[in-house]
């Protein structure tokens, strides 16, 4: 019986060390990935046309958006997703942030402490539920924390609105909405 334990237990150690090289060997690969990826530049578009149209990118340090302007000449947020009746009737909101990420990181980790294992695993191999979150705002000010301003032309903005647009579900015309989360309507 001893040996068969001692075997049984060698396998063991065996495995969760061949376990951890191969968690070490993952993490590395994912900072050395990042870190080539994030030195790749690329050289905008050339475009013809004057940029006119400011939007933004915010970072809470938990959750990015990105901010456009709700009612522009060629494209209006609040018809399109029929939100007439969720958004303040404050016509200086007139941006909105939009985020897209994990259901469950969007509505359980306002914070990095009330983020969990599971919840990390699913955000980071896309195996959750995603969820866009829309919040109308005042126009961003220049100096506001962890803001970056973009000035686009028409035509990249009608890009943007359409790839934006791609990711909305929608049921019945309207768009499926999260009833019951932690932020505001």
């Amino acid at each position: 019986m001893k040996p068969i334990a001692l075997k049984t237990g060698k396998s063991i150690s065996r495995f969760i060390g061949r376990f951890l090289e191969l968690f070490f060997l993952a993490i590395c690969l994912y900072f050395i990935t990042y870190w080539i990826l994030s030195r790749i530049t690329i050289t905008p578009e050339r475009d013809k046309y004057p940029k006119t149209i400011s939007i933004y990118v915010s970072s809470s340090g938990v959750h990015s958006d990105i901010i456009v302007p709700i009612e522009h000449k060629r494209f209006s947020w609040s018809k399109y997703l029929h939100l007439e009746k969720g958004f303040a009737q404050d016509p200086t909101r007139s941006y909105i942030s939009i985020g897209w990420g994990d259901k469950n990181f969007f509505l359980k980790t306002k914070e990095w402490s009330d983020l969990t294992v599971s919840t990390a695993v699913k955000a980071f191999t896309g195996m959750g539920t995603g969820a866009i979150r829309i919040v109308q705002r005042y126009p961003p000010e220049k100096n506001e924390a962890h803001l970056i301003a973009f000035k686009i032309s028409e035509k990249e903005y009608y890009n943007l609105v359409n790839r934006l647009k791609g990711e909305f579900l929608f049921k019945k015309g309207k768009p499926s909405q999260i009833t019951k989360h932690p932020y505001s309507n």
